[in-house]
């Protein structure tokens, strides 16, 4: 590491490669040191033998946070001002070799727009839209360096078969200096895919976050969402503090902070922030997702508040109208309201379309669902029920009776609680959360997921599926309704 040292140096969290260097550690305990490419490549942040990498790089404004850790098959490589990791890595985007291509910041995110199907190739063949992909991953290797793949075992590295992030992003601070951009670089983002060319890929998030996502758009015949439209799985995706605003809409019109409509897996996500529709004819809304029509919901949560004053309009915390094969280990905590004519509102979902395989098992709401206007309806779960839906589909949903506005009802698999007998349990057990370790993947293992994490009993279940981080699921406190269900309520 270094060839000489003056005995008044000073030398700290140093080290080399003891595999590839050809140099042993030297024994002692003193700076630097020899560690092996396994020790150097595991930490995937500032821990261990990082922990103190964190330092002031320019001299002026304290810790810089200069270092990209990667995953746990790469060396750290700088980030600082802008640097781009993946050139590092010699322009190698799949560094993990997973056939998922690492998205590191917006220009990446915005990217997957002209790669729908995630191969590593731009879908359309427009000079324009061709240099915008290839401007995205600067120093880029054969298919983005996926590996290939059992079914494509011949000399040509590739395909990928999806995207991944590799970092939290924010729409407020594209270059990541920790500070909001004076001109924000996507200021109206425009959804990944559309009904007529959708999202066909896997997207995993990795339990890293998306903040300050904005669109406002007008929704006649739109579907509205960090993804517009898809049909791959999308999973383990955080939506921090969305800002949706949508002015009109039809039956055609989805809207959701991360996907406006999916027939895909949809597992793992979150969201925060404020889904807002003003006017139109029509309209699924929703915290997470408008409209999901086929695959599996599950493992997910939105404290998002959801705002409709469309007529006919469906409005839930999790999603606008939710169907598909399974609906499993949800819960929401923002308020819901629908105002239109004949509008719905539920605090999960605004319409629950019959479900082809597990139905709709463990669920709770907290916050408050109101519904003004002439007809329609609200209900602390699903504001409408479509044909067909089975109460043998549905099983431990509850509702928190001081917080929804709704007093208990006579159901067993459907019915209010106060917030202490929601909080108390703190595990599976005989309790009322007996049942509820689901099966969130499909994949029938009897074993189940164990989806949830109870905590203490002061506090509300919690999800924990596939890592999913408990500090991001603040639950707080909301308030009663100030205004009563009107005639026409389910």
């Amino acid at each position: 590491l270094i060839g000489a040292v003056n005995s008044s140096a000073t030398i700290e969290a140093a080290y080399w490669d003891t595999d590839t260097t050809n140099r042993a550690d030297d024994g002692d305990s003193d700076m630097p040191e020899g560690e092996p490419t396994e020790d150097l490549q595991d930490p995937a942040g500032y821990t261990g033998i990082f922990a103190d990498w964190n330092v002031d790089v320019d001299g002026v404004t304290g810790a810089d946070d200069p270092w990209h850790f990667g995953f746990s098959s790469s060396y750290p490589t700088l980030k600082f001002g802008g640097m781009d990791p993946y050139v590092q890595y010699g322009g190698d985007y799949d560094t993990d070799d997973d056939g998922l291509i690492e998205i590191w910041n917006l220009d990446r995110l915005n990217a997957v727009r002209w790669d729908l199907d995630g191969d590593a190739l731009q879908d359309t063949t427009t000079a324009a839209d061709w240099k915008r992909h290839t401007a995205a991953f600067p120093g880029a290797i054969a298919s983005l360096g996926c590996p290939d793949t059992a079914a494509d075992a011949d000399m040509d590295p590739g395909p990928c078969t999806g995207y991944e992030l590799a970092g939290d992003l924010d729409f407020n601070d594209a270059n990541r200096d920790g500070e909001v951009d004076p001109v924000l670089a996507y200021p109206n983002w425009t959804p990944i895919g559309s009904p007529a060319a959708p999202f066909t890929s896997d997207f995993d998030g990795n339990n890293r976050k998306i903040a300050n996502l904005k669109i406002t758009a007008p929704g006649a015949s739109a579907s509205i969402g960090l993804f517009g439209s898809a049909s791959g799985t999308v999973k383990r995706t955080g939506v921090s503090n969305a800002q949706i605003s949508v002015t009109g809409g039809d039956s055609n019109t989805h809207i959701g902070a991360l996907l406006g409509e999916t027939s895909g897996d949809a597992l793992g996500n979150w969201s925060t922030g404020a889904i807002t529709q003003t006017g139109g004819t029509g309209g699924d809304v929703g915290g997470l997702i408008g409209y999901s029509s086929a695959g599996r919901t599950g493992a997910s949560w939105s404290s998002a508040t959801v705002t409709t004053d469309a007529a006919n309009a469906k409005a839930g915390g999790l999603g606008g109208r939710l169907g598909g094969e399974a609906l499993v280990a949800v819960y929401t905590t923002g308020a819901v309201t629908a105002s239109g004519a004949g509008s719905f509102a539920g605090g999960v979902t605004g319409e629950m379309e019959p479900l082809t395989d597990d139905g709709f098992i463990s669920a709770y709401a907290t916050g408050p669902v109101t519904k003004t206007g002439v007809c329609g309806g609200a209900s602390p779960l699903y504001g409408v029920a479509s044909t067909g839906l089975s109460s043998n589909a549905v099983f431990g949903l509850y509702w928190n009776t001081e917080t929804t506005g709704f007093a208990n009802r006579s159901g067993i698999q459907q019915r209010g609680y106060d917030s202490s007998a929601l909080q108390t349990p703190t595990t599976y057990g005989t309790t009322i959360y007996a049942g509820w370790d689901a099966d969130v993947d499909g994949d029938g293992d009897t074993d189940d997921d164990d989806p949830w994490d109870f905590g203490t009993t002061t506090a509300y279940p919690k999800l924990k599926w596939e890592g999913m981080v408990a500090a991001d699921q603040t639950i707080a406190p909301t308030a009663i309704p100030s205004v009563g269900t009107p005639a026409c309520a389910w």
